[in-house]
């Protein structure tokens, strides 16, 4: 019994970090894709200068 118990709590626990980090990714893409798009600008940009 005391066994299940400790094993839902460690469950619980790897639910809540698992939403944690999908929360923190829904949130980083954007940032992720506006600093792929502006690194890609500067890359075709370099070679007129």
């Amino acid at each position: 019994m005391k066994a299940k118990q400790l094993d839902i709590r460690a469950w619980r626990k790897r639910e809540r970090a698992a939403r944690i980090i999908r929360a923190a990714s829904t949130a980083l893409a954007p940032v992720a894709a506006v600093a792929v798009i502006v690194l890609y600008i500067l890359i075709l940009a370099e070679p007129t200068k």
